[in-house]
């Protein structure tokens, strides 16, 4: 799993879909592959020859996610007329005159501007999704690369080891200060997405006859999207906590075969298995 070239597709994609809304306050740059204002490494995307099955996954929920905005007001607001708005205009104000003049006036702006909403809250999921996924993969990638450069506390000089102590320090640092805002963003998004897949799928199931047919369309394609982002955060979280516990397990293998051991057992005395998101769930 890592920062591959589908996955920064996913994040053009969604900012190709909204672009039409306004600026958010964080956005994605396609031009030069980063979350504007944070400046992120374009190198870090991985050329790789296996299947990016996160990266197609979180290609398809961007898409579903884009599309749906404009399948629900063209179909649900302005033919069938079953939004809010349409029923108001249909049953409450039917019977009056002067007000039925007046909404006929409103009705189209407030049409619009509740087309506006939905496609700013769509907007938000679809970047939460993809910027909690992309973080989440990050830190995967640098628990990785210190896996992979454990080997260095084997080494005589104190200072290589420091070096590398200090480069999990940082990943410590960089974990505690993101957790009020990632740990708890993925947490509400997988709870939020599995309430509503339970909700949409029971509207698959049992509703399908008294929605109309082009509107019913939109309850099985958001299930599958939040189907995805559950999918996709829950297993990004637990790949963080298991490679953090591989990188511990494998600095004990290589506690037992160094000489130094007073040494490297006083500096990874105070090192702890960092964790990510899933702490919500497994603690």
């Amino acid at each position: 799993m890592g920062v591959t070239p589908l996955l920064l597709k996913a994040m053009d994609n969604c900012t190709h879909y909204f672009r039409y809304l306004f600026t958010a306050p964080v956005v994605w740059d396609v031009a030069k592959q980063c979350a504007v204002p944070t400046m992120t490494d374009q190198n870090l995307c991985n050329k790789r020859n296996d299947p990016d099955i996160t990266g197609i996954l979180l290609n398809c929920a961007v898409l579903l996610l884009g599309v749906s905005p404009f399948f629900t007001s063209i179909f649900g607001a302005l033919i069938l007329q079953i939004d809010p708005i349409g029923q108001t205009k249909k049953y409450l104000i039917s019977q009056h005159t002067y007000s039925k003049l007046s909404m006929k006036f409103w009705w189209l702006p407030l049409t619009l501007s509740e087309t506006l909403f939905i496609c700013e809250a769509f907007r938000f999921l679809a970047n939460m999704i993809c910027m909690c996924t992309l973080t989440g993969i990050l830190f995967i990638e640098r628990i990785s690369h210190l896996q992979n450069y454990a080997g260095y506390l084997a080494s005589r000089r104190r200072k290589v080891v420091e070096n590398y102590l200090i480069q999990y320090r940082y990943l410590e640092i960089i974990l505690a200060s993101s957790s009020e805002f990632v740990a708890p963003a993925v947490s509400i998004l997988k709870f939020v997405a599995f309430l509503a897949f339970v909700t949409l799928n029971f509207i698959t199931l049992k509703m399908s006859h008294a929605i109309p047919m082009p509107l019913f369309l939109i309850f099985p394609s958001m299930a599958v999207a939040c189907g995805i982002a559950i999918h996709v955060l829950l297993r990004i979280s637990i790949a963080v906590y298991e490679n953090s516990r591989k990188v511990l397990d494998k600095w004990s293998l290589i506690l037992a075969r160094i000489r130094d051991k007073r040494y490297s057992r006083r500096r990874l005395r105070g090192k702890t298995q960092v964790k990510f998101a899933i702490k919500y769930f497994a603690d």
